[in-house]
């Protein structure tokens, strides 16, 4: 190796710099050919560990997901108003033709919409109890709930 020389200009240093650089990267330096494939089967071994690390990672991702999507669903999927369809009411209500144990105008529109269909309407539609679902039943249930209300 060249002394370092402070007064020396740079390009008189140069030729032994680069004489220097030369004289370490021509040393020979070779791994055996064993050497090298226990390299090669570690490098795999990791590469695959830490492809099956981030597989498993994603995996545990979508299932975080997919359970995070159920619990929104199951909480904020009925509303406030949302009966459970496990739910059965205590005591049954005239007119309730949606089964959902409330007097409500959806029981007046299934009622109304069935008859203008043809079909029959929900035997649970019948609000004044003379055994027949009819545009009487929508009207009185409609009557009720704006009574209710205090609009009448």
């Amino acid at each position: 190796m060249t002394s370092h020389d402070p007064e020396s200009p740079l390009p008189e240093r140069l030729p032994a710099l680069e004489r220097e650089l030369h004289e370490l990267a021509d040393a020979p330096f070779r791994i055996p050919e064993s050497e090298a494939d226990t390299l090669r089967a570690e490098a795999h071994r990791h590469v695959g560990r830490f492809r099956m690390r981030l597989v498993t990672r994603r995996a545990a991702a979508a299932v975080a997901a997919a359970a995070a999507v159920v619990v929104i669903a199951v909480v904020i999927g009925g509303g406030p108003d949302h009966q459970s369809p496990l739910e059965v009411p205590a005591t049954p209500v005239a007119g309730d033709a949606t089964g959902d144990g409330v007097l409500d105008v959806r029981d007046a529109y299934l009622i109304d919409w069935t008859l203008q269909q043809g079909a029959p309407a929900p035997a649970t539609g019948d609000h004044d109890g003379d055994g027949q679902v009819e545009a009487a039943d929508a009207r009185a249930i409609m009557d009720a709930i704006v009574a209710l209300e205090g609009g009448r």
